[in-house]
Order: structure tokens, then C-alpha cells, then sequence
């Protein structure tokens, strides 16, 4: 898998902030996509070992972190 512009910029922007909610990706980055969408880039993300899941959060929200 190569890394996008798009990908890129998702990795700097979760470094920079330390963790994202999937949502706020999604409405950053893939405005016009769906959620289901979003959440595939992700975890293609994850299997390639450049973002980890956070979980935890009293609301059940899904979190993103760089590894």
C-alpha cells in the first residue's frame, strides 16, 4: 500500500492533536465520503502499521493515534 497526499496529511494532523475521533477524519478529510469509507482507509492504515485504535472512551467512540 503506498501512502496518499491524503494519508499523509491524516497521519501529521492525529500526530499533531495526539488522538482523532473517526468523525472528526471524516469530516476533515473525507467530506464527501461515507463513514463506512472512512473507517476502510483507517483500518488499511492500521494493518500497515501507521495508525492504532484507541478505545476506552466512556461514549464507545473509536479514537485514532500514530503508533
Amino acid at each position: 500500500m503506498k501512502l496518499t497526499p491524503r494519508d499523509q496529511k491524516i497521519i501529521e494532523m492525529i500526530s499533531r492533536y495526539g488522538i482523532m475521533s473517526t468523525t472528526q477524519i471524516r469530516t476533515r478529510f473525507f467530506p464527501n465520503s461515507s463513514i463506512s469509507a472512512t473507517r476502510r482507509r483507517l483500518r488499511k492504515l492500521e494493518a500497515k502499521n501507521y495508525l492504532r485504535r484507541v478505545t476506552g472512551h466512556e461514549d464507545g467512540l473509536l479514537g485514532w493515534a500514530v503508533t
